[in-house]
């Protein structure tokens, strides 16, 4: 993650996430299929299904349901899960 800002600026962002949870995944093959803290399929998780491919200064918001009062003491951690499946086709691969 590049940086974290409070959202007093803001540049439109290119992809949105998701929540999610490992019931409501739209394609369990990618995962994950439950919550990292809870470990439960009910416990939600944030979740940006893209194709490739990236471009540089693509970026994402997450916006959460609830306001997240600010201390400054505040820690926020976060847990990642990163699936990507591709397929190599052979007219592309050097004979």
């Amino acid at each position: 993650m590049c940086d974290m800002t409070n959202g007093d600026q803001f540049t439109k962002p290119t992809f949105n996430f998701t929540v999610m949870t490992g019931d409501t995944i739209p394609d369990r093959s990618l995962g994950p299929t439950r919550d990292h803290t809870s470990k439960s399929s009910s416990g939600g998780f944030i979740y940006w299904n893209r194709q490739l491919p990236f471009i540089p200064g693509d970026n994402g918001v997450v916006e959460p349901s609830k306001t997240i009062q600010q201390n400054t003491g505040m820690c926020v951690r976060f847990a990642y899960y990163v699936k990507m499946l591709y397929a190599l086709i052979d007219e592309y691969l050097p004979r």
